[in-house]
């Protein structure tokens, strides 16, 4: 087994996880995969905030 472990941060807080591989993967499955195991594990949004109103991009007409 091939083992990795996938790193996100922001603003200094550090979230590490453990991947095993069959074989050495690509740079693209492993991107694949980073992607999936964090919007399985941690949700993120963006807002706009004007004048004290906060609005979600996605609501955002």
């Amino acid at each position: 087994m091939i083992n990795k472990v996938f790193v996100f941060e922001v603003d200094g807080i550090r979230v590490t996880t453990p991947k095993a591989y069959r074989q050495e993967p690509s740079k693209e499955q492993v991107l694949n995969d980073i992607k999936e195991w964090f919007f399985e594990n941690y949700h993120m949004w963006f807002a706009v905030k004007e004048n004290g109103v906060e609005t979600n991009l996605e609501d955002w007409q």
